[in-house]
C-alpha cells in the first residue's frame, strides 16, 4: 500500500511540474511591449534575449561564409538572430504610436500554438487601454479607440543552449492594423 501511495505521489508531482513547464511565460512579451512603449531598444533586446555581440557575430558569419564554416543549423541560428534584430528595429519605429505613454496594456491570455521540434510558438492576447483620448488610436472611421485587442506572436528557439524570443504580428493581423481595422473592445464616446 505504501508503494502505491508513493508511486501515486510521484506521478502527481511529475504531472504538476510537467504542466508548469508547458505554460507560456508572458513576462518576456510584456517586457518587449514595455520596450516599444518607452522606445527602449535595449529593453526589447533583453526581452528577446538578444545582445549586440550575438547580432554582430551572426552578421559577420553570414557575410563571410567562406571564413566561417557554419553548419546548416548554425546558419539558421544566425539568420534567426538577425531577423529578431531587424524586427526590433521595425517594431520600435512602427508601433510606438500604438503604445503611447498613456496606454496601459496587459496580457490576458498566452497559449502555445503550432510548436515544432526546433521552436515553440505562442500567441499572447494583449488588451490595450488608452487613458488619453488625444493619444488613442483611431479606426477607419476616425473614431478614437478606448480599448482594443492585439495578438502578439512569440517564437522561441534555443540558440547555443539559450532560449531566444522573436516577437511579431502574423501577416493577417499586421494588415488589419495597417488598415486601421482594429479588434476594438470599446470606443470613446
Amino acid at each position: 500500500m505504501r508503494f502505491v501511495v508513493t508511486v501515486a505521489c510521484v506521478l502527481l508531482l511529475s504531472f504538476l511540474f510537467g504542466c508548469k513547464d508547458k505554460q507560456v511565460d508572458s513576462a518576456s512579451a510584456l517586457r518587449f511591449l514595455q520596450g516599444i512603449q518607452s522606445g527602449d531598444k535595449k529593453m526589447m533586446y533583453e526581452a528577446a534575449r538578444l545582445t549586440d555581440n550575438i547580432v554582430n557575430d551572426s552578421r559577420e558569419k553570414l557575410v563571410n561564409p567562406s571564413r566561417y564554416a557554419q553548419t546548416e543549423q548554425q546558419r539558421k541560428d544566425s539568420e534567426f538572430a538577425l531577423r529578431i534584430s531587424g524586427e526590433i528595429d521595425f517594431f520600435s519605429s512602427k508601433f510606438r504610436k500604438m503604445l503611447p505613454k498613456s496606454a496601459v496594456f496587459i496580457i490576458t491570455d498566452s497559449r502555445f500554438k503550432n510548436s515544432t521540434a526546433e521552436a515553440s510558438n505562442a500567441v499572447h492576447l494583449v488588451r490595450i487601454s488608452y487613458g488619453n483620448r488625444d493619444e488613442a488610436m483611431t479606426d477607419r472611421t476616425n473614431r478614437p479607440v478606448k480599448e482594443m485587442l492585439l495578438r502578439l506572436q512569440q517564437v522561441t528557439r534555443s540558440i547555443n543552449g539559450s532560449p531566444m524570443h522573436e516577437f511579431s504580428l502574423n501577416s493577417e493581423d499586421f494588415e488589419k492594423i495597417a488598415d486601421k481595422n482594429f479588434e476594438v473592445v470599446s470606443y470613446y464616446q
